[in-house]
């Protein structure tokens, strides 16, 4: 950490800069999943320890440099010259709120200033006792970074008006994570509501893949699982969707026919609901179902499951049910159906942004029930499980409390197996949509013709 003039501090910040991405160019030769892991983990998070330790205000021309070298290099590693604001939001935002996790220096550096300098202060306040009453009243702070992150302070600008009520506080000095992590929720919701505005679609996406648990696919490259694997194609596909950026660079004036589909006019999300490739949709669908399948018979060794079982005692003059699953769970059984649905169609847009995010899915849950009922009455409902998946990953509320009854244990012993099963079906699941996401893009794509 430079100690000087401000004009020291600046020059020195500047070749730190330069030495922090020296090696960015490297990243080229890497694929796709591997340079994000990079960019994410180690380069985007080298000038951390700077901003800790050097007052915000020295920092800010540091933190904008160094965004925009992370930026570009996110960029070129889907196939882009430079990222969209809306892109760079999205970047901005934890994967639980449908972002990258990937937090920007100009966002990070005034909170993680601010909560080292606090931390420091209540140690020095620890350590000297009433000896720091007098030395740490000429203190020179910035008393407007410190009430962006406390409002209830009291009013005043001196240091025993702002500073001392934190440091008396019996709460924990809040980390550089839980300062920033709060202005999240606003931030996430700006994005969706500009989104909203300008494209209702989407917002959709968005809002479906703003939950915990679907997001594994990114670090792919660091965390690898025996089994799972995902394609170069098929994760810069999935990356430019989470950025919000069309999977193929179309000229804004063209416009493009689904001829399986005789659909005009098509959208960048239409190939994720387009019925032209059902044999990649049945197989997509399939292996969802052999997920879950194995999942089961890992957490209850002794449950029998079976696949495609053609449901008997239909009503008079009603069609039967084939149950992708079905099995015997405390003396019951049980029917499992598997249904992907894509939250970013015109329709299933407008139900999501108006009502919730995942009534997608709810509402696949309830096309579901509503065949069966049709066909066995209402006592089938008991024996029903509709386990529908968003093409975001984002699970129904049936299918996560199937999952979360299926995993409680009364033994102790069974936990760590039982939650690595879950935690192996989630990874699964999330790998599986990646990779038949893109298979479906592409295979509609050349699908397609232009229209002009």
């Amino acid at each position: 950490i430079p100690i000087g003039t401000e004009t020291y501090v600046q020059q020195q910040l500047e070749n730190l800069t330069r030495e922090q991405t020296a090696a960015l160019d490297k990243l080229q030769h890497f694929g796709c999943a591997e340079s994000f892991v990079l960019l994410k983990s180690c380069f985007n998070t080298r000038p951390i320890y700077t901003m800790r330790g050097i007052s915000p205000h020295l920092t800010t021309a540091m933190a904008a440099s160094h965004d925009n070298q992370m930026e570009i290099a996110l960029a070129s590693s889907i196939g882009l010259a430079s990222l969209s604001p809306t892109s760079v939001a999205v970047k901005n935002l934890p994967a639980s709120l449908g972002g990258l996790g990937m937090r920007g220096m100009t966002a990070l550096h005034r909170g993680a200033w601010v909560s080292s300098w606090l931390k420091s202060l209540q140690f020095a306040r620890e350590l000297f006792g009433r000896f720091f009453e007098r030395w740490y009243r000429p203190v020179q702070f910035d008393m407007g970074v410190i009430r962006e992150f406390f409002t209830d302070i009291p009013d005043g600008g001196d240091m025993a008006a702002v500073v001392l009520p934190i440091l008396e506080s019996t709460d924990e000095i809040p980390t550089q994570k839980v300062l920033v992590a709060k202005q999240d929720a606003a931030k996430h919701q700006t994005l969706l509501n500009s989104l909203k505005a300008s494209d209702p679609l989407k917002a959709s996406w968005l809002s479906s893949a703003s939950t915990k648990g679907i997001s594994s696919w990114l670090y792919i490259a660091s965390n690898p699982l025996q089994g799972i694997s995902i394609s170069e194609d098929a994760y810069r596909d999935s990356l430019r969707l989470r950025l919000m950026v069309d999977v193929f660079d179309d000229p804004s004036h063209i416009r493009r026919r689904c001829e399986p589909c005789h659909c005009s006019d098509i959208d960048n999300f239409h190939a994720l609901s387009c019925k032209g490739p059902s044999e990649i949709r049945k197989k997509r669908h399939d292996y969802i179902r052999n997920h879950v399948a194995k999942f089961l018979e890992t957490v209850r060794p002794t449950m029998n499951v079976v696949k495609e079982l053609t449901i008997p005692n239909a009503l008079r003059g009603k069609p039967t049910c084939i149950a992708d699953l079905s099995f015997t769970d405390s003396n019951q059984l049980k029917f499992l159906d598997v249904a992907i649905s894509n939250p970013s169609t015109t329709r299933a847009a407008s139900r999501s942004l108006s009502d919730r995010a995942g009534a997608t899915a709810a509402e696949k849950e309830k096309e579901k029930q509503n065949k069966y009922k049709s066909s066995y009455g209402e006592s089938i409902l008991t024996h029903l499980v509709p386990f529908a998946i968003e093409s975001t990953g984002r699970l129904g509320h049936m299918a996560e409390s199937f999952l979360s009854a299926m995993a409680r244990s009364d033994d102790r012993r069974d936990d760590r197996r039982v939650k690595s099963a879950k935690l192996l079906l989630s990874r699964q699941i999330a790998a599986t949509l990646v990779e038949f996401n893109s298979k479906l893009f592409r295979v509609t794509r050349n699908k397609t013709i232009i229209i002009r």
